[in-house]
């Protein structure tokens, strides 16, 4: 179960270097693994009106996840590697009462178009670490307009703070 996405995070962590291969080694780890999409009578309608306010775009999965994450609607952020049966790569996607909602991937960023006939396409698989959404808030892609994904800065902000706290312990 989930193998294709446990294979490419070791393969890239064996092949990266410096914070890149922390990142694959991190999500190895620590990563959660997950299967297939929520039915679309399980994600918030309200959900809808925020993710296209945002405007979300396909391809641009780190601000579109990013932002749902920030709607009051209960929505985690995770990246990590996912696998769509098409392409096994670096992904963002939120979670939502447990079961993945990725608004990148689904038709949900067709302007939410046939809403009610969208499938979960349980081919997907996901693996990746939650980004605690205070986190995303303080590198808020509206302000950043980033679609750069959060991952090498939370590692890096954690390590800090995990340097800081053994400078006082000592």
């Amino acid at each position: 179960m989930g193998e294709s996405v446990r294979e490419y995070a070791k393969k890239m962590a064996e092949m990266s270097t410096g914070v890149a291969k922390r990142a694959y080694e991190y999500i190895l780890r620590n990563g959660e693994h997950f299967e297939g999409a929520s039915q679309p009578s399980e994600v918030p309608l309200t959900a809808i009106v925020v993710f296209l306010r945002t405007r979300g775009k396909r391809s641009w999965c780190w601000f579109n996840a990013q932002m749902l994450s920030l709607s009051p609607l209960g929505f985690d952020y995770y990246e990590g590697v996912a696998d769509n049966g098409v392409f096994t790569g670096a992904h963002a996607w939120n979670v939502y009462k447990g079961r993945v909602v990725d608004v990148t991937w689904e038709d949900l960023p067709t302007e939410f178009k046939e809403l009610l006939d969208i499938r979960p396409l349980q081919r997907f698989q996901y693996l990746g670490v939650k980004i605690p959404r205070d986190f995303v808030r303080k590198h808020n892609p509206i302000r950043a307009m980033t679609v750069q994904p959060l991952l090498f800065r939370y590692l890096e902000e954690e390590r800090r703070d995990l340097t800081h706290w053994y400078m006082i312990m000592k």
